[in-house]
């Protein structure tokens, strides 16, 4: 049987296994660890993880388990960890896989929160 003080970070060692279990997508296996620990909301788990990791900026983790983060959609933004995208506050623009909210420069709008558009003269 495998001793759990032997079980390396990415793996797992129930009571009488013979050997160390690989830690499936969605869920972090410590040292040490007997069982997978499944992922946090804001956090992501490729397989093989022996922590939990933070979804980037411009990415969001909404589910317990999440495997991998999913881009922010154009027209929010979002901040390390985040589990749920903010919408662009008017003035500002936010293009898909958006960290911050960008200002509409002058001489342009920003009708639509994903674009910024120049305005023409005339």
């Amino acid at each position: 049987t495998t001793n759990r003080a032997s079980c390396p970070g990415g793996k797992y060692c129930p009571a009488g296994s013979t050997s160390p279990i690989p830690c499936p997508v969605g869920f972090y296996c410590p040292s040490f660890s007997s069982e997978p620990l499944e992922c946090n909301p804001g956090f992501y788990c490729p397989a093989l993880s022996g922590n939990q990791l933070p979804c980037p900026a411009g990415t969001y983790c909404n589910e317990t388990g999440t495997s991998s983060p999913s881009p922010c959609p154009a027209g929010t933004f979002c901040t390390e960890s985040t589990t749920t995208p903010t919408p662009c506050a008017s003035g500002y623009y936010c293009k898909a896989a958006s960290s911050e909210q960008v200002p509409c420069a002058a001489g342009s709008v920003c009708s639509d929160p994903s674009m910024q558009v120049s305005c023409v003269a005339g």
